[in-house]
């Protein structure tokens, strides 16, 4: 399954969230841009997501 985690503070504080999908075998995509997506990067970016 593949997640896309859009927003920037998603475990910033700890990685023990992280952790917990990954150990799940999920696949994780992570806004790294530093900025909220853009509407049309968000509409390519979730066509290629379960969740």
């Amino acid at each position: 399954m593949k997640i896309l985690i859009t927003p920037r503070s998603f475990a910033s504080f700890s990685d023990k969230p992280l952790k917990m999908l990954t150990e799940r075998d999920y696949k994780i995509k992570r806004n790294n841009t530093g900025r909220p997506y853009k509407k049309e990067e968000m509409l390519k970016l979730i066509k290629d997501v379960d969740g």
